[in-house]
């Protein structure tokens, strides 16, 4: 990720920018106080001064795409400003105490929306789609809403993450104007580098205290922002909470009022790591295929909404990875038990490509491995900073196994507190399987290897990217280097450490 820049994932309207008049997605019901079979509901908006038919439109979740259909025998055709409810076909009258006379009532083909249901444990792209196909609106949805709580717009003109929030009252307001639809003290809030850019836009501007959250624990902020006192069109900048804002972890703003009521101005906002990358790390393309990816952070990291995808199958991810964590997609369990498995059937390409796609569809990481496997070992990539679409960043690795953290070459890792740990200190260039050096640092990053006769006489440097080095035990062209006893010196991102090396002929 480049520098100190957040990317923001605009979470509505993704199919579109920018946002423009027409019908679009108003409301949605995924977790009603009811039965889940026949209350969820979506609520679109005609915003523009036309009539639409909606003959041929259709809605999908990524898991399944319906055709609108009227319900009850009622019409297509949505009218300038009118509001349209899609409901499952076994509808049985939960909100008929609300619902108004003119509201178009509408259904889907197989009677369910999207795959079955809207969930409630996981993120889905809802996309609201014209006769042509083409996205018309789209929203992710939320996982883990309050029951019986909508996913309202509050602005029907813009398309941002922030421009939805939760019904301020049960049961949502089918049919009805947003409960969460512009009030007298209001603020648009945009993200920047390190702050929060405050525009009031209320009736009489923006006035209260704000307050933050971000992440979750180890890495949770809850932060007072501090009073807000601004007039109709006037703007404030305000730093964000101060521990790492590592992960794309949501972030939330409220503004505390003068009656204590707090209304929310951000919810669910997305933070995209600082120099930290989820990266796909092995790849086993022969066999009981699956894909291993590796979250080098230092919070927990939020998989909602990301997926992954490589010809043929296509694997959401969800829930809280850990700091460090591993995310394992494939049919078997992951041999070690602390990597996050995403159970799923593969069928690799034995030369094949995998992405792992964010929440605005942007390609975080791909990975390319070569064309032939070796005796049907996975691919390990050799370095999480260099590309991951060149092949000859991967490697096969006998001992690498599923959802475990690849092995070190020379199997030992730096201990804590050190910067560099060597397999060996003794080299006889004789032997070919005694001849060869692996180091390791504690970081990824460029290194440096120094080889110095006691008296303080420079024999040979090395240099090179990674964390890993593997040195033959030779030096400049290839010359073998006499018996003795030498001072190994290796420099890399985390430090320096010097280690004696005795080589044997």
């Amino acid at each position: 990720m480049a520098g100190m820049k957040y990317w923001l994932a605009l979470l509505a309207g993704l199919a579109v920018a920018p946002h423009c008049l027409g019908v679009v997605l108003n409301e949605v019901m995924a977790n009603p106080a009811g039965s889940e079979y026949t209350d969820e509901f979506v609520e679109l908006l005609q915003q523009d001064s036309v009539w639409v038919d909606l003959a041929g439109w259709s809605i999908g979740d990524g898991e399944g795409e319906d055709m609108l259909l009227p319900l009850d025998g009622g019409g297509l055709m949505l009218g300038p400003g009118a509001l349209a409810i899609i409901l499952d076909s076994g509808y049985s009258g939960a909100y008929d105490a609300v619902l108004p006379a003119q509201a178009l009532r509408l259904t889907v083909a197989d009677g369910a929306l999207g795959g079955g249901g809207l969930s409630n444990s996981q993120s889905e792209k809802l996309t609201l789609r014209n006769a042509l196909g083409l996205a018309a609106d789209s929203l992710w949805t939320r996982p883990g809403s309050p029951e019986g709580l909508s996913l309202e717009r509050r602005d029907a003109q813009a398309a941002c993450d922030s421009c939805w929030a939760l019904s301020r009252t049960e049961g949502g307001s089918p049919g009805q104007p947003n409960t969460v639809l512009r009030r007298r003290w209001e603020a648009e809030l945009h993200l920047a580098a390190q702050h929060v850019d405050i525009l009031a836009t209320g009736l009489d501007g923006c006035v209260g205290r704000l307050w933050a959250q971000v992440g979750r624990e180890p890495c949770l902020a809850h932060s007072d922002l501090g009073p807000v006192e601004l007039s109709v069109g006037e703007r404030l900048e305000l730093p964000l909470p101060a521990p790492l804002l590592d992960g794309w972890n949501p972030l939330s703003i409220v503004l505390e009022d003068d009656q204590g009521a707090r209304i929310p101005l951000l919810d669910t906002l997305w933070l995209a790591p600082m120099g930290s990358r989820l990266v796909l790390e092995a790849v086993q393309a022969a066999g009981n295929d699956w894909i291993q990816l590796h979250w080098m952070g230092n919070c927990p990291l939020l998989l909602d909404g990301l997926v992954l995808e490589s010809r043929g199958f296509s694997a959401p991810l969800e829930g809280w990875l850990p700091a460090g964590g591993r995310v394992l997609a494939g049919s078997l369990p992951p041999v070690c038990g602390e990597s996050t498995h995403v159970q799923r059937s593969l069928s690799l390409a034995l030369a094949g490509t995998a992405w792992l796609n964010g929440r605005d569809g942007q390609v975080l990481d791909e990975a390319q491995w070569p064309e032939d496997p070796v005796n049907g070992w996975p691919w390990r990539r050799l370095d999480p900073v260099q590309a991951g679409d060149d092949p000859a960043n991967w490697r096969a690795e006998p001992t690498l196994e599923a959802g475990c953290a690849p092995p070190f070459l020379g199997g030992v890792d730096p201990p804590p507190g050190k910067t560099w740990a060597v397999n060996r200190q003794y080299l006889n260039v004789a032997r070919p399987g005694e001849a060869s050096l692996v180091a390791r640092q504690a970081r990824w990053g460029s290194w440096r290897l120094d080889l110095y006769h006691l008296d303080g006489g420079l024999l040979l440097t090395l240099k090179g990217e990674g964390q890993e080095l593997v040195w033959n035990g030779l030096g400049a062209n290839g010359a073998i280097l006499p018996a003795g006893l030498y001072l190994l010196r290796l420099e890399g991102e985390a430090g320096t450490a010097l280690f004696p090396l005795s080589i044997a002929r």
